[in-house]
Formats: C-alpha cells, sequence, structure tokens
C-alpha cells in the first residue's frame, strides 16, 4: 500500500520532493493536472506549467514576465 506524501515544509522542498503520484510544482501533481486536458473538449486549449505558487501565479515576476503576458497573447486573438 502506498502511504501518502508528508506535507513539504517549504514551496522549494514541494518542487524537488518526487511523490507516488508524479512531481509537484506548488499547487498540484503535474500529472493530475494534465489529465483534465483530456476532458476539455475544445482542441483550442494549453497546458502550460510555471514554478509558482497559489500567489506567485497572480503578482510576481513569474505572473508578470511569463503568465500574464501568455493569456494576453492567447485571449487577444479569439477577443475579436
Amino acid at each position: 500500500m502506498i502511504s501518502e506524501p508528508e506535507e513539504p515544509e517549504s514551496m522549494q522542498e514541494a518542487v524537488e520532493t518526487p511523490t507516488p503520484r508524479g512531481p509537484v510544482k506548488g499547487i498540484l501533481h503535474i500529472p493530475q493536472a494534465e489529465g483534465t486536458m483530456d476532458v476539455i473538449g475544445s482542441q483550442d486549449k494549453e497546458f502550460l506549467v510555471l514554478d509558482a505558487g497559489r500567489v506567485g501565479l497572480t503578482a510576481s515576476p513569474v505572473a508578470k514576465n511569463e503568465l500574464w503576458p501568455r493569456i494576453h497573447d492567447w485571449l487577444e486573438p479569439r477577443s475579436r
């Protein structure tokens, strides 16, 4: 029987610690997130993994330099 992994002490530990479910990127296990792509009916979708937590996806250099520009670039042609 596989036991549940212990909670990481830090975000860095969460990013670097392998678990029975696969690598963790702060918010959830990457394979779990990838699985949602299979159930989204649209072919017009993207999967993006960033090294940021919940707050970091809103207000951080990663958000400013990577996430928000990608969202803008994805939405702009679909908003005309």
